[in-house]
């Protein structure tokens, strides 16, 4: 579906307003689903940092081993590589099917995790960035014929599909997935502030070092931009963010740029003037989600998309006629954004 564009930038931001600042403070980071982690927080009694250290690299590893395409005996490789699954499907990977479900028809669509067979085809998926010189459209109206998440279920525990060529893709879910489980189990342990950061899809809650709410940065959508560029700057609190768009990862053929977000329903990389999309939702997983339906719907129709969500808000940065970038984003988004 998607690679995370880098879009979230974390900022130590000092204004006049601040609180006192708190001193204990631990980082944890490492490396993992093809990216980095890193999580921030403040230190409680009876937890040492390298035994949540210990903790949260078995949770990414449990999540990673049920949805990583790129472990050929990952839960989701297994089904993509087969006419059906017939184990009893993970907890991990159940939450996050059920999710997608949701949402898969909330949007109509645009938001679609059996993508993968196009995904693959225009050369964005498991294979590596490979720019697809020849396609052929009765080649790709063949695998649209196939793409559809109403063509999977989950019955009796065990995940089934319609047509064995049939393949899913929650990397647009697993990460933001894995920071709300992460800021759940630190939860379990008396920990409140904290920052959950997997390749800047990202969930936070209570306040930063400096006492203050966490705050965030929107790069600049420009591939010649740095990633410490910041569009704008945002403050959250109990919320998960996320961030997509296609400035990072496309290649060029015969002076076209074709992004990595394909349109499901054409089969075809999805052209708009949108550069990238942010999302702040309740969980990190839903934001990671919806950030890549924007960037597979027209600017208007992705924040009437979101607009229709309770407790979402979208920050659309697009390309004007001019080629001067803008912004247009959600009633409610405002309320985050850092004067």
């Amino acid at each position: 579906m998607k690679y995370f564009a880098f879009g979230l930038l974390f900022l130590s931001i000092v204004s006049c307003r601040e609180s006192p600042p708190i001193t204990s403070y631990e980082v944890i980071q490492g490396e993992t689903m093809g990216t980095y982690y890193r999580v921030s927080y403040e230190s409680v009694a009876g937890i040492t940092k390298s035994a949540l250290a210990s903790k949260l690299d078995s949770i990414l590893f449990l999540i990673n081993d049920e949805m990583s395409t790129y472990i050929d005996s990952s839960f989701i490789a297994e089904f993509n590589s087969s006419d059906k699954v017939d184990s009893q499907v993970p907890i991990h990977f159940r939450s996050v099917f059920e999710c997608a479900k949701k949402l898969y028809k909330h949007t109509e669509g645009s938001f679609d995790p059996t993508v993968m067979p196009l995904t693959n085809y225009w050369g964005f998926g498991y294979s590596g960035k490979v720019a697809k010189e020849d396609w052929d459209s009765l080649e790709v109206k063949q695998i649209v014929d196939i793409v559809g998440f109403d063509k999977v279920e989950i019955r009796n525990g065990i995940l089934s599909k319609q047509e064995p060529t049939i393949q899913l893709d929650f990397s647009a879910l697993a990460k933001g997935y894995a920071a709300d489980i992460i800021a759940i189990d630190m939860k379990k342990y008396g920990i409140e502030n904290m920052l959950v950061d997997i390749g800047g899809d990202g969930y936070a809650e209570g306040k930063s070092k400096s006492g203050n709410n966490w705050r965030f940065g929107i790069n600049v959508p420009d591939t010649d931009a740095a990633y410490t560029d910041v569009f704008v700057a945002l403050e959250i609190d109990k919320k998960g963010l996320a961030t997509s768009g296609n400035y990072r990862n496309y290649y060029e053929l015969d002076g076209e740029l074709y992004g990595h977000t394909i349109n499901a329903k054409t089969g075809f990389p999805f052209r708009s003037n949108v550069l990238s999309a942010s999302v702040i939702a309740e969980t990190a997983m839903e934001a990671d989600a919806l950030a890549t339906a924007c960037m597979a719907s027209y600017l208007d129709e992705g924040l009437a998309m979101i607009e229709r969500l309770q407790n979402v808000e979208a920050y659309l940065i697009y390309q004007d006629e001019e080629g001067k970038m803008k912004q247009k984003y959600t009633t409610g988004f405002k309320d985050y954004i850092l004067e």
